[in-house]
């Protein structure tokens, strides 16, 4: 698995990030276990009749016929969105985020608060490559999905590369914390991921390669977490307007 991580051509990193499982492709559905949230009148109903939540990062609204938001193609030049803002590697300068106090109240202020640590600490570690920091964000149960969403963008790093953009941006709604079952508690925000590039130079025939990893859109989610000794651990996020029926 390790050696499958160095491709022999930069064109190798589309098919290397399938196969290792990166999900800069378009996820799937997910089974969690937690109650279903309910779904915007634009989502198509579907096709199974599971109530387990749909995990939405790097898809596109389901009304949307192709879901393409989160693939890696190869990129003959800068995206628009970043040009004359790339850099020649991880941004090691920066400090890694601290949480506001609040953030560890068992409240939905709290709940905020932490989602907002969680996805500064999100854009962090895909800008430096130091994942410590969002890994402690974690809960022992953070869904298989979210897994390897954070080991895709790891995976970069790993082979000496690095990631411009693809950052999050979260803001708040109009949603209070609710059960949403299995100890966990969720409310619901309003999530963005930018569009981005991948960069570096393979290392077996010292090509430079640079891939486009597109975004998506700003869409409902819900923010999925479990309070643990007086602190709020992330789990996963569904697709819904409201927290869980």
């Amino acid at each position: 698995m390790t050696a499958s991580l160095f491709p022999s051509a930069a064109l190798g990193f589309a098919l290397v990030l399938s196969l290792s499982g990166c999900v800069l492709q378009a996820p799937q559905p997910e089974k969690t276990g937690y109650q279903k949230a309910e779904q915007s009148t634009s989502s198509t109903p579907s096709a199974s009749s599971s109530p387990s939540p749909q995990s939405t990062l790097g898809t596109q609204p389901s009304a949307s016929p192709h879901n393409s938001a989160g693939r890696v193609t190869p990129s003959q030049s800068v995206s628009p969105r970043l040009h004359g803002k790339t850099t020649e590697g991880p941004k090691t300068e920066l400090a890694p985020p601290v949480a506001d106090p609040g953030a560890r109240q068992q409240t939905a202020d709290g709940l905020y608060l932490f989602a907002e640590h969680w996805a500064a600490t999100f854009n962090y570690a895909v800008e430096t490559g130091d994942f410590k920091p969002l890994e402690d964000t974690l809960s022992p149960r953070v869904s298989p999905r979210w897994s390897e969403i954070i080991a895709s963008r790891k995976d970069v790093y790993t082979i000496k590369g690095w990631i411009e953009g693809n950052t999050m941006s979260i803001s708040r709604l109009n949603s209070p914390l609710a059960d949403v079952g299995k100890g966990a508690q969720g409310m619901v925000i309003s999530l963005e991921l930018t569009d981005g590039l991948m960069r570096g130079t393979d290392p077996r025939t010292g090509r430079e390669y640079t891939y486009d990893i597109e975004g998506d859109p700003a869409m409902e989610v819900v923010f999925i977490a479990e309070y643990i000794e007086g602190n709020w651990k992330f789990i996963t996020t569904t697709e819904g307007s409201k927290p869980g029926q």
